[in-house]
């Protein structure tokens, strides 16, 4: 299971370390498979899977499409299966969201804990879970609303602390 919030469309610069890293778990030899060249995979490999989770501050589920991809191109070239993803978007209002909506808020919980459940019994996250974890809490304008209304106040703040050093 990997995990990391979307940075600038991709992962933490640490995920992508680690990643960079496991290329050691491949041998050097070239294989093709499915009409897909890849390193060849150790002869007991017990490498089965990839799933994902990640969370990002934007209202859109398609903020996590590239990211997708990745995780899917990665899992083929290690001759392993996407075994699925919890994508969380708008993630950055859960905490306040938990205060004025806790039963929608207990869902996504639910979801994203029997999601990890499924994928260690079934080895895959079904597809009505990821979408539990990823439903919208509140629609794209309030949202915009909110996160433009929390960042002025930090703004304005700001400029004020600077304003006053100043003097």
């Amino acid at each position: 299971v990997l995990a990391s919030p979307i940075y600038v469309g991709g992962v933490t610069g640490q995920l992508k370390t680690f990643l960079d890293r496991m290329t050691p778990v491949s041998l050097p030899f070239l294989e093709v498979v499915d009409s897909y060249s890849t390193h060849k995979k150790p002869e007991g490999s017990r490498f089965k899977g990839i799933a994902f989770v990640s969370n990002n501050g934007f209202h859109e589920l398609y903020h996590f499409d590239d990211l997708t991809a990745h995780c899917k191109s990665l899992a083929k070239m290690m001759q392993a299966e996407f075994l699925g993803a919890l994508l969380r978007p708008h993630g950055v209002i859960l905490e306040m969201a938990e205060k004025f909506m806790p039963e929608k808020i207990a869902q996504v919980y639910g979801a994203a804990r029997e999601a990890g459940v499924q994928l260690v019994k079934t080895g895959r996250i079904p597809p009505e879970l990821e979408a539990g974890v990823s439903q919208e809490l509140i629609p794209r304008d309030k949202f915009v609303q909110i996160m433009n209304d929390y960042f002025r106040k930090a703004w304005d703040g700001a400029l004020e602390k600077e304003a006053a050093q100043k003097e």
